[in-house]
Parts: structure tokens; sequence; C-alpha cells
């Protein structure tokens, strides 16, 4: 009977790899990679087709300024909620009601920035019942290590 050999086997030593860091900008702040509005009240004319992601929070807030604009013809405000997605995949989701006396992407160019400012500051300053430290540490962090601008 003859003897069958088995084959070498070779061993493969995978290098181990480090993930990469994300992306900071020179203040250090880790930047936005993505930012979909999701979807926006009104009557729809000339607004995108959301929800639709943006590369930019400047493409985002020009993609808002036709939803503004249907606020000012109706006289009524336009409810949008939108999610950001940072480069080191932390994701912050948020609403806000466009309109002339709240929020207007063609007098604001930094609309993300104040809303999420505006509503953290006040959240963290007035905490509401049930409000728990872990969120208070998640919501002055996104301000402290994430850039809301481009």
């Amino acid at each position: 009977m003859a003897t069958v050999k088995k084959p070498a086997t070779k061993t493969v030593v995978k290098k181990a790899t480090t993930p990469a860091k994300p992306k900071t900008t020179s203040g250090g702040k880790i930047g936005a990679k993505s930012i979909t509005i999701l979807w926006a009240d009104g009557n729809g004319v000339g607004y995108d087709s959301f929800p639709k992601t943006y590369k930019t929070f400047a493409a985002a807030r020009r993609a808002l300024i036709p939803v503004y604009k249907d606020s000012v013809k109706s006289g009524r405000y336009n409810q949008t909620e939108y999610k950001i997605v940072f480069e080191d995949n932390t994701s912050y989701k948020g609403r806000f009601g466009i309109s002339p006396r709240e929020v207007n992407p063609t007098k604001d160019k930094n609309v993300f920035e104040k809303q999420i400012t505006d509503y953290i500051r006040y959240n963290l300053a007035n905490p509401y019942s049930g409000f728990t430290d872990r969120e208070k540490k998640k919501y002055a962090d996104l301000i402290k290590n994430y850039k809301l601008t481009d």
C-alpha cells in the first residue's frame, strides 16, 4: 500500500493593522463624513428628494433653502430632521424648525452648528428629568470634539 504524502502547509502570519485615525481638522476636531436631510415638511416644490446625503454642511444648508422659502410663502415653520455621521462613525440626529423666526438657512451660514450647540447648551444648563450623566457627557463631548461646520 502506497503512503500518500500530505502537501506541506504554509503558515501565513497576517500583520495586525491598527484602525485608521479619523480625519481631524486643524483645530483637532473630528470632521463630518456626511450630512443627511432625512425629511422636511412643506409642499416639497423645489426641494431635493429627501432623504438625501451631502458631503458638506454648506451643501446640506443649500438644500434647506427651498424649505425656508416655502415656509415664508406659507407663513408656517417647516420641521426638518437630519443625521450627521462623523469620520469616526459617531452620529448625531436632530431636528429643527425652518422659518424666519427659527432656523434661516439663507441668513445663517452655520445653521447646523448653531442649532446643535444651542440645543446642547440649553439641555446642559436646564436638564430635563431623566437626563443622565452619560447623556450630558455625550453632548458635551460632541461640542468639544466634533466639527459642526465646513
